[in-house]
């Protein structure tokens, strides 16, 4: 068998990312309260997916490498232990686009907390009216259609009969 013209360096750093992951568990059980597991899962079948598009190098490499990261993934489907639901990397999801530097659902200029207009101005209070409550309580209604053409009906006749 003839050696590659091609040195496998990008072949060689996703098997070695992929090696390391076991390592991470206790480092992120310990700084984060529990192990990520499916971030890493995802990420072994991703990296799978990726040597398979590589190309320049043997159908053999291709099948070494896959048969280390498989492995990998296989010991990380019997972790038992405290597992977290979120990953750094899969929680932020960038967007914008218009140069403005910004997060999913927050701006990263926006204020945390309640939001102030600065343009708004709130009405001046008003003095309270102070009520006599010494005489008769009188509820003046506001009058209704029925009332009105009766002021205006007795109006017309004080005006017609000469009386106002």
């Amino acid at each position: 068998m003839t050696k590659p013209y091609y040195k496998p360096q990008l072949l060689n750093r996703l098997v070695d990312e992929i090696q390391s992951i076991p390592s991470r568990i206790g480092h992120d059980v310990k700084k984060k309260g529990g192990f990520y597991l499916d971030y890493y899962l995802n990420k072994c079948l991703k990296t799978v997916d990726r040597i398979n598009d590589i190309s320049n190098i043997t159908s053999l490499q291709k099948l070494t490498a896959k048969e280390k990261i498989f492995s990998i993934y296989f010991k990380l489907q019997y972790y038992k232990g405290p597992e977290v639901q979120y990953h750094k990397k899969e929680r932020i999801i960038y967007a914008g686009g218009l140069g403005y530097a910004s997060l999913a659902n927050a701006v990263i200029t926006q204020r945390i907390g309640k939001t102030i207009n600065h343009y708004w101005k709130p009405p001046k209070k008003k003095p309270a009216i102070s009520l006599d409550m010494d005489g008769p309580m009188v509820y003046n209604r506001k009058p209704t259609i029925q009332d009105w053409r009766g002021l205006m009906t007795k109006q017309k006749q004080e005006v017609l009969l000469g009386r106002g």
